[in-house]
């Protein structure tokens, strides 16, 4: 039981990561779409504050450098290699602290931010920039269209995922992912439908989003654990930090004493250099010596420390989860709700005649739901379960449920 807990806690803890780290991605599309920057500031750009806000400003010494550059690429007069030369010439080296090379000409040819429009490859984005464009667009597309041909076009889009089950769930009949799309009204409104239409399939259906995302809703609550197993199910991934805290500190007590050692050694050889008991050379030698076992050491002092906080944040994140499964699914944004989806179902659901079902759920999850099945407190072997009295020593918290 206790590798169990331990197990499920790591998996909830990467959720949690993965959570935040989708969570990140929304802040900076959202920031993208505002037109803010939210990446490193391009050549020529640094990043400033005005009225309080991080904003990215030009670097006025590089503004005529630049600008000279496009300026001398839509002649057609001048190869790369040329244009190289001539930013180098004009001082780019010492004012950017590195030399223009033939990839410094195209990052800066090709990239539309100049002109004030935002790219954002892995997105497949554009949006217009809030900064100050140097060039414009008229002397972009001459520029590059002397240099590379005629530029491609990227289609402009920012729309969120709004079907977060589509190639998630698969079609009962055919066993095909479903789509999503918009359905227009005789009024003219436009209404979210997931679909399967794949051709040859001998039942091709449409459910209404809101329906079929509250089966998944509710499907997702056989995870759902009692008040007395989410207490026990705490308690015991608490104790499990302290018995784990405990050891990590006497490890660490007997880091730091040899850490003390080496550092009483290096004194020794010192003072044995200064009454000439050794040489210059074997005084240095030897301290290098123990400089590098400090440094192992001070690497294993680094990486034996638990945060205890962070541990405790994590197992909220576990027992907040647990206790409201299906509740918490429908409250994430849409990529929240797809990370969740599969780290429970890593090979996706089917949905037929009302109802889903899956071929695989994650080890961890499948024990969680063993246990939900059973309806009763966790059961943990003599010695590895909390005991009562630590239990009665923790306050109850807000994601205690009153248990």
């Amino acid at each position: 039981m206790g590798k169990a807990m331990r197990g499920m806690m790591l998996v909830w803890a990467q959720l949690d990561n993965d959570v935040r780290s989708e969570r990140t991605a929304s802040g900076m599309k959202a920031a993208f779409n505002a037109g803010r920057w939210p990446w490193g500031a391009p050549i020529g750009y640094r990043h400033g504050i005005k009225n309080g806000k991080k904003t990215v400003e030009v670097v006025e010494e590089l503004r005529p450098i630049i600008t000279s550059l496009f300026e001398e690429a839509a002649t057609k007069l001048y190869s790369k290699e040329q244009l190289t030369q001539k930013m180098n010439d004009r001082g780019f080296g010492r004012l950017w602290k590195q030399k223009a090379t033939v990839k410094t000409i195209d990052k800066i040819l090709k990239k539309k931010f100049y002109y004030g429009v935002m790219e954002a490859a892995d997105w497949k984005m554009e949006a217009p920039g809030v900064h100050e464009a140097i060039i414009t667009e008229d002397l972009w597309s001459r520029s590059n269209k002397a240099i590379y041909g005629e530029p491609k076009r990227v289609k402009i889009t920012g729309k969120s995922i709004d079907f977060p089950l589509r190639h998630f769930t698969l079609c009962g009949t055919c066993l095909s992912p479903l789509r999503g799309s918009y359905s227009k009204g005789r009024s003219g409104g436009s209404y979210p439908y997931y679909h399967c239409t794949t051709k040859g399939c001998p039942a091709p259906h449409s459910w209404r989003r809101s329906d079929l995302e509250s089966s998944f809703s509710e499907y997702l609550n056989q995870f759902t654990l009692s008040p007395v197993q989410l207490a026990l199910l705490k308690a015991t991934l608490l104790e499990d930090v302290e018995r784990s805290a405990s050891l990590h500190e006497t490890e660490e007590t007997k880091i730091l004493g040899k850490i003390n050692d080496i550092g009483n050694e290096k004194l020794d050889v010192m003072r044995s250099r200064r009454v000439g008991k050794i040489t210059e050379g074997e005084e240095l030698t030897m301290l290098d010596q123990l400089r590098a076992e400090e440094s192992v050491l001070k690497v294993e002092l680094s990486e034996n420390k638990i945060d205890r906080s962070e541990a405790e944040a994590v197992i909220d994140f576990t027992i907040h989860f647990v206790a409201h499964v299906g509740n918490y699914w429908e409250h994430m944004k849409p990529n929240e709700k797809t990370v969740l989806q599969k780290a429970i179902f890593p090979k996706g659901v089917v949905y037929e005649n009302g109802t889903f079902r899956t071929d695989e759920i994650s080890s961890s999850f499948q024990l969680i739901k063993s246990f939900a099945e059973e309806n009763s407190p966790l059961v943990t072997p003599e010695g590895i379960g909390p005991s009562i009295s630590w239990m009665k020593a923790r306050r109850p918290g807000p994601l205690d449920d009153g248990a």
